[in-house]
């Protein structure tokens, strides 16, 4: 690869860093594995630039001096291609370790492009096959640069990348081997490694900062065998009789740098005095101190200015720290729960006087390198809880938990990528309820997505699956509760994202309005009261209406009187002229 900018000088306590990961999580509680990893270097003309005192060897050389008997690695070299150098190897032959060696002091970096396909397919075949899981794989990339394929196959590159995406990421993770991608520089292409590491249930590092050396050494020990990592305070370290062996490293300022390593019985050791039971390797670079059956007590370091900056101790033990994160996809803004108890021989120890003695702290290095410190609190059955504050910048977040009491100490150290924010949810307050999600632009494209709405009322639930009726949205409306009844409401997320692992989420809950229960009948309504003004002028309208009535009636009354008095005089009158006696018919005569 082209160099594309000035030189930079990479500290080994930087590069460290890179390699160093904790792979507790992955792994659980089950017994540690021995490692099966090939270290997949980059070799192009851009590394002599960036990295002129070759630290990157150095480190990858502590990564093998660090491995144990049982594991086994390989060394990959890449540029224009991938060249395998060393096979899968375990490190039980003795010359395995020496031929590793050998060949990454002889690395020239003088490579014209960077194929990073070639190096991750190398990668990949460097395994044999493993059906019965005896080793845990995992597969080192170190780059300082991008995809780049020279001038005269540019046009290949959009094809070679969409290759690495559908066809050879997938491998990965069909073959459960995590990618490890460190990006050795600022002209590293950190968005593609990120998506390589992340889609293949690995991490990615970017070398920028010495001061997490100390940090750097114990992800590696952790990251290989599960071990245990112990805080370093003002210099002393405390060791309890469950360790089994201890290794130290010092990485140096100064190449001829003096440290010593004092015992509890106050005995001084160093590179030029080692008593029983202890090895010392000592490089220009650094130097690494390893116990066998330490003696339990305070450990105390003794080396010029600062004796905590870059020392990492790590061992051995039955007795460790475990860490948990919830929920596994982190969102900004969203809650994260942190869990962390003890376990001895994989149970967790729920002893109420050694719990009792326990405190649990917890630092939260944000992409900025701002840091947090937490209180956890005890919990039931020895677990010791926190909530970590509303985190809202997207990036990479480091947690390191420190659990201590008068007679031990364990540190834990893990790392979580913060997403945007991809599910919006929403759940009406009023009947009829309707649950509703809603994916932003932040989210990543999902080979699956399902979501349901669970809906608690007393001790049953009823899962509603929420259709998509539109890209992007998903809703279903909630049936009302018994009257009287209480419930609440949560949405379940099953997701899958395109080249990534899946994931479940929770959202909620939310409480259900209260359905109150059917009244008695009550009467109708009486009508409503008129005002002032309609009744006087119903009145009068009444009064007029039941007159004219009346005077109708009167009027036909006194017409029909008059009628029958005007027939008498007729009818008098005629009968004076006739001479017949008047007629009276109210009498009738025998």
């Amino acid at each position: 690869m082209k160099h594309r900018g000035k030189p930079q000088h990479i500290p080994l306590a930087l590069l460290l860093l890179a390699i160093w990961f904790d792979l507790t999580l992955a792994w659980g509680a089950e017994a540690p594995k021995p490692m099966r990893a090939i270290i997949v270097f980059d070799i192009s003309g851009s590394m002599r630039h960036n990295d002129p005192q070759r630290l990157s060897v150095m480190a990858a050389q502590l990564f093998v001096d660090l491995a144990q008997s049982q594991d086994a690695l390989g060394l990959v070299a890449f540029s224009d291609r991938g060249v395998p150098l060393v096979p899968v190897r375990a490190l039980a032959h003795p010359s395995t370790r020496t031929l590793l060696q050998k060949q990454l002091r002889a690395l020239k970096f003088i490579g014209q492009t960077t194929d990073l396909a070639a190096a991750l397919e190398a990668g990949l075949a460097g395994f044999s096959p493993d059906p019965d899981k005896v080793y845990h794989d995992l597969v080192l990339l170190l780059t300082d640069g991008q995809l780049d394929l020279g001038k005269r196959r540019r046009s290949e590159e959009p094809a070679l990348l969409a290759h690495i995406k559908q066809d050879v990421l997938p491998q990965y993770r069909q073959r459960d081997i995590p990618l490890y991608t460190i990006a050795l520089t600022a002209e590293a292409d950190q968005a593609l490694l990120q998506e390589m590491a992340q889609a293949t249930s690995g991490e990615c590092r970017f070398i920028d900062n010495a001061t997490t050396l100390h940090k750097a050494f114990s992800q590696l020990f952790i990251q290989a065998h599960q071990s245990e990592s112990f805080p370093l305070n003002q210099g002393n370290f405390l060791i309890d009789d469950t360790i089994k062996d201890v290794s130290l490293v010092f990485a140096k300022r100064d190449p001829h740098e003096r440290i010593g390593l004092v015992t509890p019985q106050r005995e001084v050791a160093h590179a030029d005095k080692v008593p029983p039971g202890m090895t010392w390797n000592s490089t220009p670079s650094y130097d690494r101190v390893q116990i066998t059956q330490p003696e339990p007590g305070t450990w105390q370091i003794e080396r010029p200015g600062r004796a905590q900056e870059g020392v990492a101790i790590i061992g051995s033990s039955t007795l460790s720290l475990q860490v948990e994160l919830s929920p596994p996809y982190h969102e900004v803004g969203e809650p994260i729960s942190m869990r962390a108890f003890l376990q001895d021989q994989g149970q967790p120890i729920r002893d109420a006087q050694q719990v009792g003695q326990l405190t649990v702290r917890a630092e939260v290095s944000t992409p900025q390198k701002e840091t947090t410190t937490l209180v956890l609190a005890p919990q039931s059955a020895g677990v010791f809880a926190a909530t970590l504050p509303a985190l809202q910048v997207p990036g990479e977040y480091a947690v390191m938990v420190t659990a201590t009491s008068p007679t031990l100490q364990r540190q834990r150290t893990l790392s979580f990528t913060l997403h945007p924010l991809c599910f919006q949810t929403t759940v009406s307050s009023a009947p009829p309820v309707t649950a509703r999600l809603l994916l932003s632009d932040a989210c990543p494209p999902f080979e699956t997505l399902a979501v349901e709405a669970e809906c608690t009322a007393g001790n049953r639930s009823t899962r509603i699956a929420m259709p998509s009726p539109q890209a992007g949205k998903f809703e279903a409306t909630i049936p009302p509760l018994v009257a009287g009844q209480t419930g609440q409401i949560t949405l379940h997320i099953r997701a899958h994202p395109r080249g990534a692992e899946p994931f479940m989420l929770v959202k909620g809950p939310w409480s259900l309005p209260v359905t109150s229960a059917d009244p008695a009948p009550s009467p109708p309504p009486a009508p409503p009261a008129a005002n002032p003004p309609d009744a006087a002028t119903g009145a009068v309208r009444t009064y007029l209406v039941l007159n004219g009535i009346l005077d109708f009636v009167a009027g036909s009354g006194d017409g029909l009187y008059r009628y029958r008095i005007q027939r008498q005089k007729v009818s008098h009158a005629r009968n004076a002229d006739l001479g017949s006696p008047p007629l009276d018919r109210s009498i009738s005569s025998q």
